[in-house]
């Protein structure tokens, strides 16, 4: 029979290493109560933050962009971001830091500090653990967390009362977070690789417990780098000369004439990059990621069609001289096809296997 701490020993185990939040898939609301009598509520669009996980305990650093706030009303929007709330342009960031000896396999108690308006005060979240899985080559783990404080405390003082008594909007304030963390990849502090993935068999050789060279550790943070930025950011990293080779869809970038790899900026505005695996070996860095977006905007010649683009991509690159010489681009084209509405939807892939979708002879 397994006993409690043998539960607790393994989960702390299998979450064991540095985690980075997936903003794509994580969420930190908040709700009110509305003139006494019914909840509004609301959530914050742009966050990021690590997580930092041992046998012993565990540490994070959240930071979330306040005037990301989303309440469903543009107007309200403007009430919470202004200085009666949470005076966005003076503090653009609300920032949460907490550490804890030890925690358990379900349920436990993280104590922390909550930094609203540039004023800390110390709070407690309750936390659910919701497991680990691995997909697509990346360690995902899940968290729940709840907690309540007193919005006065953090400098949040608007005190509009009704004609008969009673609050516009309470003083205290629940926080609901469903946090999505993935395992961090190796950067320049030569962390080793701890799975095998698509990347990792394409890249050959066995990259379990592998150290990094000072040159692959280098190459690696430069990608990081190159990704971080901007399409017209990019040519800092490039060799003079530098060539770029795309396959499947990238390759109708020249047909649709919007060249920067097939789209503009409302192409896919809100798009949202998480690096499940990356690898490297002499020369050369391999990636894998997966893409998240809504296409808002003219897209491989396809027109804005509102639908929400979720694919993997992976990408080369050789380095000459610290800086890319060459790299190369596939993406799951078939995925994409779907989501655009250029393919049928279908479940039963059977069929096509059977030869359904194939042309008559």
């Amino acid at each position: 029979m397994t006993t409690v701490d043998e539960t607790v020993r393994r989960s702390r185990e299998a979450l064991a290493g540095t985690w980075t939040v997936d903003a794509a898939h994580s969420l930190v609301a908040f709700s009110v109560v509305h003139m006494t009598i019914a909840r509004v509520t609301g959530r914050f669009e742009v966050l990021d933050g690590e997580v930092e996980v041992t046998l012993s305990g565990a540490s994070v650093h959240v930071r979330v962009a306040t005037g990301s706030v989303s309440s469903g009303h543009p107007k309200r929007d403007e009430l919470i971001r202004s200085a009666d709330f949470l005076d966005t342009e003076r503090f653009p960031e609300l920032e949460f830091t907490a550490s804890c000896d030890g925690f358990s396999a379900r349920d436990w108690m993280l104590p922390g500090s909550l930094t609203i308006r540039g004023v800390t005060r110390p709070i407690e979240l309750a936390v659910r653990t919701g497991g680990v899985v691995d997909h697509r080559g990346a360690t995902r783990a899940g968290f729940s967390a709840r907690t309540s404080l007193d919005r006065r405390e953090f400098g949040l003082r608007f005190d509009g009362l009704l004609a008969g008594g009673g609050a516009v909007v309470s003083n205290l304030v629940d926080i609901v977070i469903e946090a999505e963390l993935v395992r961090a990849w190796p950067t320049s502090k030569g962390h080793r690789m701890h799975s095998r993935s698509l990347v990792t068999s394409l890249a050959g050789g066995d990259y379990q417990d592998v150290e990094y060279t000072e040159e692959e550790r280098r190459n690696i943070d430069l990608v990081l780098k190159f990704r971080s930025v901007s399409l017209e950011e990019r040519a800092q990293f490039l060799k003079p000369g530098a060539t770029v080779n795309r396959v499947g869809m990238a390759s109708l970038a020249e047909l649709s004439g919007l060249g920067m790899g097939g789209y503009r900026k409302d192409s896919l505005p809100d798009r949202h990059d998480v690096i499940e695996d990356i690898v490297a070996k002499a020369d050369r860095v391999w990636a894998v990621w997966s893409l998240t977006a809504t296409h808002a905007g003219e897209l491989y010649g396809f027109p804005a069609t509102g639908n929400k683009i979720d694919i993997t991509e992976m990408a080369i690159w050789r380095f000459e001289d610290g800086l890319v010489a060459e790299h190369w681009y596939f993406a799951d084209d078939f995925a994409l096809l779907r989501q655009l509405g250029a393919l049928p939807e279908f479940t039963d892939y059977a069929e096509l296997t059977r030869g359904r979708w194939r042309t008559a002879e």
